[in-house]
């Protein structure tokens, strides 16, 4: 009985062990395959009509960074045309910044009918109006910034790369809105 018993138990064992497991395919998945974006991300949307094809680049600091390095750029390829368009940076998840860069003309002079400039992050929003683009950007040496019809001018002379940074005014309003 006890041989019986075992004999049993050892068939009863075996047959519930043996399940057909569901066979996984092992394709390769796809660089295109999009992933599941998490967030909030901060985004820079810059609108304007660029003459030439150029790069833009976008810098920021962070509570973090002192100095403007590679690993805190952005960059954009713009192809040149009369017609607007837009710029569009999203910088890595979660990070906000205290400054902001904009470098222009990397591919020399440039021509450039500025727009607006939207920032975000999460629900939360700033734009920038051409009108009052100034007064939130300072140009180095190297742009010359017509306020009245808001064009905007680069002349790289080797000394230093056409750029706007952020004002006091901007990094304050990046602070009270977002953080």
């Amino acid at each position: 009985m006890k041989r019986g018993l075992m004999m049993f138990m050892l068939v009863l064992t075996s047959a519930l062990g043996c399940k057909d497991e569901p066979k996984v395919k092992n394709e390769p998945v796809s660089e295109t395959a999009e992933v599941e974006k998490k967030g909030p991300f901060f985004t820079f949307n810059m609108y304007g009509t660029f003459e030439n094809n150029d790069q833009i680049s976008l810098y920021y600091l962070t509570p973090d960074s002192e100095k403007l390095t590679e690993k805190n750029a952005l960059h954009q390829d713009i192809k040149g045309s009369k017609t607007a368009q837009n710029v569009n940076f999203e910088l890595p998840e979660k990070i906000l910044p205290t400054r902001l860069f904009i470098k222009l003309g990397n591919e020399g002079n440039q021509t450039i009918k500025f727009g607006s400039i939207d920032l975000g992050y999460g629900d939360h929003k700033i734009n920038i109006p051409d009108s009052l683009f100034y007064q939130f950007f300072s140009p180095n040496k190297s742009i010359n910034f017509n306020k009245e019809n808001f064009t905007i001018e680069t002349n790289k002379n080797g000394n230093q790369d056409p750029m706007f940074h952020s004002r006091s005014i901007l990094e304050n309003k990046i602070d009270m809105t977002f953080f």
